[in-house]
């Protein structure tokens, strides 16, 4: 996957599906708390979500039930770190977790048994390559996206670290996406994809309890089941 995705419907449609999701699924344990202390939601309408900046996640709140929306910036710091954000953006590439990886990472392993998240989403962006192409020059940039760009959720994973930069001291909460295998309509453009989590597995992707999240996650995306749009660059040969 590549590096930016898509949230342009506004914070209530999101909600509006978890609320009917986990009262079908009987699960008050993980009801939604929406917005956190401090948050509007609806200021979250963006075309596009980018690398390091603040993004809306859902989580398990810490202590006590329930579950929430907060921030969390998109490039995964594992908690152990000491140090300052660039810092650890100049050692590691974490905004995506692979899942065939992740419960054995030393980076990402410790968030993904117990601090697991969903990130609304529409969709998200790649890039290909035309014939002839250079460095230096446009790529083509294609969206994927579920229907009339309907509202989806994200597998994710975060963690808090304790930043030291001393232009922005203090815990920092940072997230990464959950990728797997590229399925037929996305492997032409790219081999790996953000895991969009079916409704029945939000609830228990959020519970810290659940003892199997890996088989939560599909090897690779749904055939087909995403629209492909072109959206700028050297437009593709027409067939």
């Amino acid at each position: 996957m590549c590096r930016d995705y898509i949230l342009e419907k506004q914070w209530r449609l999101h909600k509006k599906l978890l609320d009917e999701e986990f009262e079908k699924r009987k699960r008050p344990v993980l009801r939604v708390v929406s917005p956190s202390e401090g948050y509007e939601p609806n200021d979250y309408v963006r075309m596009t979500m980018a690398l390091t900046k603040p993004s809306p996640i859902v989580r398990a709140v810490e202590d006590g039930d329930g579950c929430e929306l907060t921030n969390a910036n998109w490039w995964f710091v594992p908690s152990t770190f000491k140090g300052t954000y660039r810092e650890f953006q100049r050692k590691l590439t974490t905004f995506n977790a692979r899942s065939d990886g992740i419960a054995k990472s030393n980076t990402f392993r410790k968030a993904f048994a117990t601090r697991r998240c969903l990130v609304s989403a529409t969709g998200w962006y790649e890039w290909t390559e035309p014939p002839d192409w250079k460095k230096g020059k446009p790529k083509t940039k294609w969206r994927f996206a579920l229907g009339d760009a309907e509202p989806i959720f994200f597998a994710g994973i975060w963690d808090r670290f304790e930043n030291t930069d001393p232009e922005n001291p203090g815990p920092m909460d940072t997230f990464a996406l959950v990728t797997h295998d590229a399925g037929p309509g996305v492997d032409t453009h790219h081999d790996r994809a953000p895991i969009v989590l079916g409704a029945d597995a939000w609830a228990d992707w959020l519970d810290r309890s659940t003892d199997n999240p890996l088989g939560l996650l599909p090897p690779a995306s749904a055939a087909n089941a995403y629209g492909v749009h072109y959206v700028s660059g050297p437009e593709p040969a027409k067939i």
